[in-house]
């Protein structure tokens, strides 16, 4: 066989050349048979449809939640095939593989079969098929228009790199505990998202009460209802012309864009010639509303301005909220109650809130200043370890794409 270079990036102990071998002289190769969402049961016998490794995906399939009944002609794994989709949208996205840990789970239509033999871990087969150069020539061979095609006779013509069984495992080894961790801290951080949904719904009254399930000690005093313009000033962005548009030594324009997971981030930045400018600039504690949009879900999404940012205003299809109460106003948009009254004001054809649609809203809030901090103080706790969160995981997958880019020839 054939000698080719070696990774990058190698644990010590390990040396020489990786080999080039070509997959139908170390494998063999089957197809799923029938099966599709239809055929679903509660109890009965594991089955891994191919759209498994579109919605959750996993390098290891060790835990299966969907069932099926036995036909005559499944297709039962005995343990450690690579599944390959045979159709997906798209050519990068089709050339993923996964590994089939256990026996008995029944391998539905649209999956090809791969069973390596003992040179060949299926793991480290699983993750160069997904990542490695394989990965790339899967891609070219992938055919069709709406939709894309894998057949075994192009798994059959790919070419290996590999190394030692023993540096094979290795690797795979790595790559399980990277991901092991990545889903403990995804779960953590879903974790913490439903118990900030939880706690928005129980600690704002529902349905009209002047009193949420909810409180903290010592404050029993019935809410009101206030409008939104009551308990914070709106302002409104800026409207400017392309060749107003300058380089990043102009002010700073939000959008859309730069409005993600409650936070103001960089995505695209747009500046303006500071002459343009005819409104005011955002402020530390403002809540950044975006108020027009092709995209309906998108009218009512929000950001808080954490940090200083002079020189910025926001754009003209965006809201800004100077509240009396930051933390608090910003976590009451968080509601549900603002999610209908967004529904409620939205016009049939352009999907747009005004200002005035906005200082018209009615909301239910605390007389006590005081609790509304502390109600306030609580959600903005939440966010904070969410987004230590949410940065962990982004570290996390940032670590695997790098190892990936350097462990595979």
């Amino acid at each position: 066989m054939k000698k080719n270079n070696v990774p990058l990036l190698r644990f010590d102990g390990f040396s020489g050349d990786w080999e080039r071998v070509k997959l139908s002289d170390n494998a063999n190769f089957a197809k799923g048979n029938g099966y599709s969402k239809a055929d679903l049961v509660d109890l009965g016998t594991p089955i891994i449809l191919y759209g498994r490794l579109y919605t959750n995906y996993q390098t290891a399939i060790n835990e299966i939640d969907t069932f099926a009944d036995i036909r005559k002609n499944a297709v039962l794994s005995k343990g450690g095939e690579v599944i390959v989709p045979a159709s997906g949208e798209t050519a990068e996205d089709i050339a993923r593989a996964s590994v089939v840990v256990d026996s008995g789970v029944i391998l539905g239509g649209d999956l090809n079969i791969v069973t390596a033999d003992k040179a060949i871990a299926p793991e480290f087969l699983a993750l160069s098929l997904s990542n490695g150069t394989p990965h790339k020539e899967l891609s070219k061979r992938a055919q069709g228009k709406s939709v894309v095609h894998i057949r075994n006779s192009d798994l059959r013509e790919v070419i290996l790199h590999l190394p030692e069984l023993d540096e094979q495992s290795a690797i795979a080894e790595l790559f399980q505990n990277i991901d092991d961790t990545i889903d403990l801290k995804r779960q953590e951080h879903e974790k913490t998202l439903n118990i900030k949904k939880a706690m928005l719904d129980k600690m704002f009254p529902k349905g009209g009460a002047d009193a949420p399930e909810i409180r903290f000690t010592g404050f029993t005093k019935p809410w009101v209802r206030r409008k939104l313009d009551e308990i914070c000033d709106l302002y409104s962005g800026l409207t400017y012309s392309p060749a107003d548009v300058t380089e990043s030594d102009g002010t700073f324009v939000l959008r859309s864009s730069n409005v993600k997971g409650g936070e103001i981030v960089d995505a695209d930045n747009v500046y303006v010639n500071s002459t343009a400018v005819n409104c005011i600039n955002v402020a530390v504690g403002d809540v950044i509303v975006v108020v027009r949009n092709g995209s309906r879900n998108l009218i009512g999404k929000h950001g808080q301005i954490k940090r200083p940012m002079p020189n910025t205003v926001i754009g003209a299809f965006m809201s800004g909220l100077r509240p009396i109460q930051p933390e608090f106003t910003n976590a009451l948009l968080d509601t549900s109650h603002f999610d209908f009254e967004i529904a409620q004001n939205l016009g049939a054809t352009i999907n747009q809130i005004t200002n005035g649609m906005f200082k018209q809203m009615v909301f239910s809030v605390p007389t006590d200043d005081d609790e509304q901090s502390k109600i306030g103080n609580f959600f903005c706790n939440l966010d904070t370890l969410l987004k230590a969160q949410h940065e962990e995981l982004e570290k996390l997958q940032s670590i695997k794409k790098a190892c990936l880019s350097k462990m595979f020839v």
